[in-house]
């Protein structure tokens, strides 16, 4: 008989610019689980790319600066953080538009995405762990106790996303940012290997018209009676008491 994993793994997966990460990082805090962003990963990835002058619509070239290139995660105080090749990446050279633009690209490799599958499967065999990205819930944990897929129109994600880089100091206009947006997509969806698309049982979530307050109170229901059938009925999963037990105002 297979063993049972004894932690947890929350799946969240989406489109960009839909609130997944910020409603991740809130949930990891309150569960004291920890979070990962898994598109840092493959950020890191174009980011050398970009500084090695990589043309990203060539596959060979991309391949080639990354072959011996080694990624992987390390958490400090909880907070996560990407090693390239042995050497932290600061998280603010992962969020520039031009990364936005160059990490599909670079994404939609398999040798790629191998890359990046290992790291995360081995935290969820050995974290309890909330996994933000496009293909948690349909690759990298398949088994996931709880997966949500977020979403929301492109026009709503497009002007959270201005703000992000206005708030960075970065100059870029709407129609720029909403344009990177609907390629993104475009590739995400439409990659041959693990493309975007919501798990048959994961639980939709569209943020287009509500509030982070409003979409976190439906989702701490969730999450907080899914976890008590955890503990109530799995003993294979050693989680304590406190793990599970959510801020009471969070559900009102």
């Amino acid at each position: 008989m297979q063993n049972k994993r004894q932690n947890i793994c929350i799946a969240i997966d989406g489109y960009a610019g839909t609130g997944k990460s910020s409603l991740g990082k809130l949930l990891a805090t309150d569960l004291n689980f920890c979070f990962l962003s898994t598109g840092s990963l493959y950020r890191a990835m174009a980011y050398k790319c970009l500084t090695n002058g990589v043309d990203v619509h060539d596959k060979q070239q991309i391949l080639d600066a990354l072959k011996d290139t080694t990624v992987d995660i390390v958490f400090k105080d909880d907070t996560p953080y990407v090693v390239l090749n042995g050497q932290l990446i600061k998280e603010e050279l992962l969020h520039t538009k031009e990364i936005d633009a160059l990490t599909p690209f670079v994404a939609k490799h398999q040798e790629i995405r191998e890359k990046a599958l290992f790291v995360q499967q081995d935290l969820v065999k050995t974290k309890n762990i909330v996994l933000e990205g496009r293909d948690i819930g349909t690759v990298v944990a398949p088994d996931a106790e709880i997966k949500l897929f977020f979403t929301a129109s492109p026009e709503v994600r497009a002007e959270r996303r201005l703000q992000q880089h206005k708030e960075s100091g970065e100059n870029v206009g709407y129609e720029e940012v909403l344009q990177n947006i609907i390629m993104r997509d475009f590739e995400d969806a439409n990659r041959k290997i693990s493309p975007l698309k919501p798990a048959e049982d994961a639980v939709m979530i569209d943020t287009s018209h509500t509030t982070l307050q409003d979409t976190s109170k439906k989702i701490y229901g969730l999450v907080f009676n899914k976890m008590q059938q955890i503990l109530n009925s799995n003993s294979d999963i050693e989680v304590s008491e406190n793990l599970i037990t959510l801020n009471s105002e969070k559900q009102m």
